[in-house]
């Protein structure tokens, strides 16, 4: 796992133009940020970076792009409740975790058949 706090990088929209976004997080969830600080969030309908908005602790989507001016009273640096945070952590990790071997003894689900060692033939 490697975590990002602060980091500029270029994200690339639906009309192909890249945007250059600063990401605080990792693999399983992490947010943006415009360089003036406003947070964003990708709009799949619009297919562009735009302002987010919190509904019920949750990011959605302002409907303006960063293309254009911020909307009026918009804060910065906004953040999604711990437990809206916590569900979508959860639920990334559990969509990229390796499915546990059934009917396995514990012992094989750490070394596998061959002691930890690859498949095939020995050389010693």
């Amino acid at each position: 796992m490697s975590a990002i706090f602060g980091e500029k990088l270029l994200f690339k929209q639906g009309n192909g133009s890249p945007i250059a976004l600063t990401v605080f997080g990792d693999e399983f969830y992490a947010r943006y940020e415009t360089q003036e600080g406003y947070t964003v969030i990708y709009d799949s309908d619009l297919e562009k970076y735009c302002y987010a908005i919190l509904l019920n602790g949750q990011f959605a989507s302002s409907g303006t792009p960063v293309s254009k001016p911020a909307p009026c009273g918009l804060r910065k640096h906004i953040k999604e409740s711990e437990d809206v945070r916590n569900a979508k952590f959860e639920a990334r990790y559990r969509r990229m975790a390796m499915p546990e071997p059934s009917g396995a003894p514990h012992f094989l689900r750490t070394f596998g058949a061959n002691e930890g060692l690859l498949p095939g033939r020995r050389v010693s």
